[in-house]
């Protein structure tokens, strides 16, 4: 027998990574997302006006993902650079081990379904990933600079790092030691 579905509006956005990073935006239908989520076609309006909103709202669910994965890395007790490297540790592992929610990244920052709305949120939610990096500036550890240019320059090569790790172009411990690279971004960054 079937097992009833507990929470539909998480399973919907869960089949939804899965259908999406499978199928692309435009090749995934709701018929699919709500058989991969057991739920009947029509439960998922009942969440989601249409698509473009699901697709907008599963962004918002991994932005939040993504920033508790920060700040669960950072512990104040600890000294900033530490920080620095343990954060950057714990993203390049999330990605590693949550392959859907990289390519959904990769595929969603690209696409045109990014509604200023949704960017707002987006942002709002990392307020405390921010936070971080203004401390490290305020501190005076890190270079002043626009916090999200600062954020590029730590978060792009995570995501460059990964992709090439994925696409076997790199292969960690062999061409090159994560902690080399970590170096090299705090130096990059550090005041």
């Amino acid at each position: 027998m079937k097992q009833p579905v507990v929470d539909k509006r998480q399973s919907i956005l869960n089949s939804s990574l899965a259908i999406i990073t499978e199928h692309g935006f435009h090749g995934s239908s709701m018929k699919m997302i709500s058989e991969k989520a057991g739920v009947a076609a029509g439960t998922i309006y009942l969440y989601f006006t249409n698509k473009e909103e699901l697709i907008n709202e599963l962004f918002l669910e991994i932005r939040r993902r993504i920033n508790d994965v920060v700040v669960n890395a950072f512990d104040e007790a600890l000294a900033y650079r530490t920080n620095f490297s343990n954060i950057w540790h714990s993203l390049y592992d999330y990605y590693l081990n949550n392959d859907q929610v990289f390519k959904f990244i990769e595929q969603y920052s690209s696409s045109p379904f990014i509604v200023e709305s949704t960017k707002r949120k987006g942002e709002k939610i990392l307020a405390p990933v921010y936070e971080i990096l203004g401390k490290g500036i305020d501190q005076g550890y890190i270079k002043p600079m626009h916090l999200t240019a600062l954020l590029s320059l730590f978060y792009g090569p995570v995501i460059a790092l990964v992709r090439f790790h994925q696409t076997n172009e790199i292969n960690l411990n062999e061409d090159v030691h994560l902690d080399e690279i970590i170096e090299s971004c705090w130096l990059s960054v550090k005041k």
